[in-house]
């Protein structure tokens, strides 16, 4: 696909599936979203953008009416300045979705119309009554359940044990490197115990030297999800505002994943303030696992309910490239879908294949996890070809080839 050099975070929209591409392309039947020469619905031009690249017709592809999708639905990333991956992502799925939510209600109200007027009329038989919920059905689905999740936060009283619940939608998971695994801050500890070691060392004194040895810890990705929902204290002036003791108590607060999406995007934060107010750039190496993650632990249990274990494998990831948060460049690091063995890392017009090595090694800005699924790459490539025929209700024309 052509680089239409908008800016860095644009380049690498996420990929959405293949299988969740017809869903999009619901919300492109409308009449306004044929008009030519503007762009109306966003979900059209992704889903028009993803058939033409899935034809393997073209060897180049200029996504023109998406780029100007993007900058007429989300103003504020109309320009070519350097924006950020997270936020970006963060506005065009919020968009998608209320693109999605809005046909959805439609097709929810236009069945129910249907009903009232006819009342006689057989409605499991009845062709446009089932399209209608089955659009509307599909297409909640997939704004609900594909990248959103969401969380729960659980403040419990100390005096009088009352638990106060709220939930919380995301469409990406933020995390931070906690301090204690930040390299500068054990650095920083280093050298304060080389100074001790110097004072003490006609005493030999053994615990400093031992210290000095102590080898810099690797920061993981359960770290990061562990730091997330650890349980923290409300006291002093962070003291809970209690509803049922109508007074400022001590309080204990905690925040865990209450329901996981298909796709789950974790951002990793990598912005640290000093004392001064500047803003700086964390680039320490986070691992994180190509398969099989499992976030059980970050889950609240419900005895309840038995849920099946989930466990997601990475199929993307974004990185920034440079000294600053407010400046650099981002590439991206994708899973070919066909094999689902092959990396290839995209650099604005350069790509190359990568070694799984090489892509643990990455500094990764935003993992993309797909829940792991059973499908062959021969189901894959099949569902690409039918995706990819000719539909007479699709308007194509609108997308420019190079």
């Amino acid at each position: 696909m052509d680089n239409k050099g908008s800016s860095s975070s644009n380049k690498h929209i996420p990929q959405l599936r293949r299988q969740t591409s017809e869903e999009l392309y619901e919300h492109a039947k409308s009449k306004e979203n044929k008009k030519k020469g503007t762009a109306v619905s966003l979900c059209y031009e992704i889903h028009s953008l993803l058939r033409v690249l899935w034809s393997g017709k073209w060897g180049v592809v200029t996504p023109n009416n998406l780029v100007f999708g993007i900058w007429r639905f989300i103003p504020w990333f109309r320009s070519y300045r350097q924006q950020d991956a997270h936020e970006f992502f963060n506005c065009f799925i919020d968009r998608v979705n209320t693109e999605l939510l809005q046909e959805s209600k439609k097709h929810t109200n236009l069945a129910k119309k249907f009903k009232e007027n006819n009342p006689r009329i057989n409605l499991n038989i009845s062709t446009k009554y089932v399209e209608h919920q089955h659009v509307a059905k599909r297409t909640f689905e997939f704004a609900k359940k594909t990248f959103i999740g969401s969380t729960r936060q659980k403040v419990t009283c100390s005096v009088c044990k009352n638990v106060s619940v709220t939930d919380m939608e995301f469409p990406s998971l933020q995390v931070n490197i906690p301090l204690h695994l930040q390299k500068k801050q054990q650095r920083q500890r280093k050298k304060g115990g080389k100074r001790g070691s110097r004072k003490g060392k006609r005493g030999n004194n053994k615990e400093d030297d031992d210290a000095n040895k102590t080898k810099i810890e690797d920061c993981k990705l359960e770290d990061c999800i562990r730091h997330l929902i650890r349980e923290e204290k409300l006291e002093g002036d962070a003291k809970y505002a209690c509803d049922h003791c109508k007074c400022h108590q001590v309080a204990t607060k905690q925040v865990k994943i209450n329901a996981l999406p298909q796709i789950l995007v974790i951002n990793i934060n990598r912005a640290r303030w000093d004392l001064r107010g500047t803003r700086h750039k964390i680039k320490d190496h986070v691992e994180f696992p190509l398969k099989n993650l499992d976030l059980s632990y970050a889950c609240w249990d419900d005895d309840d309910i038995e849920e099946e274990k989930v466990l997601y494998n990475l199929s993307s990831i974004v990185s920034h490239h440079g000294g600053g948060l407010d400046k650099g460049h981002y590439s991206a690091l994708c899973l070919d879908a066909g094999d689902r063995n092959t990396w290839m890392h995209f650099n604005d017009r350069r790509w190359s294949i990568e070694e799984p090595e090489e892509v643990e090694s990455s500094q990764a800005y935003l993992l993309f996890y797909e829940i792991n699924t059973n499908l062959s790459s021969n189901e894959i490539e099949e569902y690409t070809q039918q995706v990819a025929k000719p539909n007479r209700s699709s308007d194509i024309a609108n997308i420019a080839f190079v």
